[in-house]
Parts: C-alpha cells; sequence; structure tokens
C-alpha cells in the first residue's frame, strides 16, 4: 500500500507541475499515468532490453529510443 500512496503522490505532482505534453517514463505505470493523466512508458522491462544496453553504450543514443516507446 506504501508504494501505491508513493507513487500517487509523485504522479499528483507530475499532473500540478509539468507541462501537459510531458512524457513520463517509470516503473508501475498503471497507477502513475492513471493521476499523473500524462502519456507514460513503462519502463519495467524496457531498461533492461539488449535494444537499451546497446544504446546506452552510444552518447546521445538512449534518448530516441525512448521517444520512440510513447
Amino acid at each position: 500500500m506504501a508504494l501505491y500512496q508513493t507513487n500517487r503522490a509523485a504522479a499528483e505532482y507530475i499532473n500540478e507541475h509539468l507541462p501537459p505534453e510531458t512524457i513520463v517514463g517509470c516503473w508501475d505505470a498503471g497507477v502513475t499515468g492513471y493521476f499523473a493523466r500524462r502519456p507514460v512508458v513503462n519502463l519495467d522491462g524496457f531498461v533492461n532490453s539488449w535494444e537499451f544496453f546497446q544504446a546506452m553504450k552510444t552518447q546521445g543514443a538512449a534518448r530516441p529510443l525512448l521517444r520512440q516507446q510513447k
């Protein structure tokens, strides 16, 4: 329950303080996406992928890869 409450508080902060076009990357994307009312990229499996690992080896390659996930 504490993790849910923490994610909800973070999402409500995002909703109140970040521009509407902000794309959020997080774990537990369901709670965050619901309360933040923003597009959410679920990072659970993505940052553990071979594709992301390879992108991290090249300066600036991870950002476009993350943008494709939205």
